[in-house]
């Protein structure tokens, strides 16, 4: 208990300083700023070195393996090399950081190689003294991880990042005076407390630089969003004249059935698909299945008889993904229908169970399949579009299954979602 009075009273601003970091480093979280995993090593490492300091300054008990743990303490200059090497590898912007730790990782051995000396570990009694070539080791070691970041703020000057060299300058001088301030003086004997606040120093600006590209980030993301606006307005004006057009062509074409059908269901084809574009919202099944109707009857313009539609429909009063269907029998009618010399049939069914609403897509294709080149290289987004829209908007999910020349979408939608939304939570067209 004594020890921890101690150690609280001795470093106690450091032990300050670190809480407030701590609290910064889990308030700021979710700005994810990169530098926290090097800078929370940077705050371990400055414990360790007060821990050691305090236990040199206690009164030594040597003997036996004691004496060797008291020997590893007392030359374990590596700790304040570890800071500056951990600080040069979250700068220094290198793919070969492994080099960076190379010298570190010497050092290391090396002291550990000199700590263990077995004949003192078992007859020894006095308590060793710092070793001097250790020492010069470290500040060896200290003076090449000061020159790598003297480079690095040459560099920044050079490029134009003023502000980054600055920064660097503040620390890296204040490194360089711990380094060769004379043993015993004011600065040698708060130097902890230099760390500490270079490690604060350097993750305000952290901060201050990741909370800059949320800023850039967040106004980029408006400008994007005011242009994507204006260029629907801009194409909201388009279809007002296709379907003014469309209308006028059907006006002529009133003594020709054929065509004035046809007419007819492109342009509810051409409207549903720009409502839907327009909607982020789900729509109704019922609206659904009207859109589907409008391009099976385009469809059967130009296959005739080698496309034939079936429903076995159970439900409608359901609500799901916009053009989450058609791009299903689309897909069906092209690489299913299309392909086969015979043609084939769709199979559009809606069936319930416990859990799910389950919707069928079947394309049974008749005859041999004659695909071309074009057909083969064509690539579905159709369907990638539909399962990722399904699972942003966390209705169901979609499959794909095959026998034969058969294929099978089944889109298993999600009876919770649409008991929230009979429920009113979410808005039907």
């Amino acid at each position: 208990m004594a020890g921890i009075v101690e150690y609280g009273t001795r470093y106690f601003l450091m032990l300050f300083i670190i809480l407030g970091l701590e609290v910064m480093f889990y308030l700021t979280r979710q700005m994810n700023i990169k530098s926290v995993g090097y800078l929370q090593l940077m705050v371990c490492d400055i414990i360790l070195i007060s821990m050691r300091d305090l236990f040199l300054a206690m009164p030594p008990r040597p003997g036996g393996f004691s004496l060797f743990v008291v020997k590893l303490i007392t030359n374990s200059y590596w700790l304040e090399c570890l800071f500056y090497c951990l600080f040069c590898v979250e700068i220094i912007q290198t793919k070969q950081k492994r080099l960076i730790f190379l010298p570190q990782a010497i050092y290391m051995a090396v002291t550990l190689v000199y700590t263990v000396d077995i004949d003192l570990i078992l007859t020894g009694s006095a308590v060793p003294e710092p070793n001097l070539w250790l020492r010069m080791g470290a500040v060896i070691i200290d003076l090449f991880y000061i020159a790598l970041l003297t480079v690095n703020i040459v560099k920044r000057l050079i490029s134009g990042k003023s502000i980054e060299a600055f920064m660097l300058s503040f620390i890296t001088l204040s490194m360089t005076i711990i380094v060769f301030t004379p043993m015993g003086s004011f600065l040698n004997q708060n130097y902890l407390d230099i760390l500490t606040m270079n490690v604060v120093f350097y993750y305000g600006y952290c901060a201050i630089v990741a909370h800059y590209n949320i800023e850039r980030d967040y106004m980029n993301n408006r400008l994007e969003l005011e242009k994507n606006k204006n260029a629907l307005l801009m194409a909201q004006i388009q279809p007002h004249f296709i379907f003014n057009s469309l209308m006028a062509i059907q006006a002529q074409c009133i003594d020709y059935p054929e065509i004035y059908k046809s007419v007819e269901s492109f342009s509810q084809y051409l409207r549903s698909n720009l409502d839907s574009m327009g909607d982020p919202e789900p729509t109704t099944f019922d609206r659904e299945l009207q859109h589907i109707n409008a391009y099976l009857d385009l469809e059967k313009l130009n296959y005739g008889d080698l496309l034939s539609v079936k429903y076995d429909i159970c439900r409608q009063d359901f609500v799901l993904p916009a053009l989450s269907v058609e791009p299903l029998v689309e897909n069906a009618v092209r690489h299913g229908i299309g392909t086969c010399v015979k043609g084939g049939s769709i199979i559009i069914s809606v069936k319930e169970t416990r859990d799910f609403i389950v919707i069928d897509v079947k394309d049974h294709s008749n005859g041999e399949k004659n695909i071309t080149v074009k057909q083969k290289n064509r690539k579905s987004i159709g369907i990638k579009n539909v399962r990722a829209r399904l699972q942003a908007m966390n209705m169901g999910t979609l499959e794909i299954s095959k026998d034969g020349n058969n294929t099978c979408a089944r889109i298993l939608m999600k009876k919770k979602f649409e008991e929230e939304s009979e429920n009113g939570n979410t808005d039907r067209r």
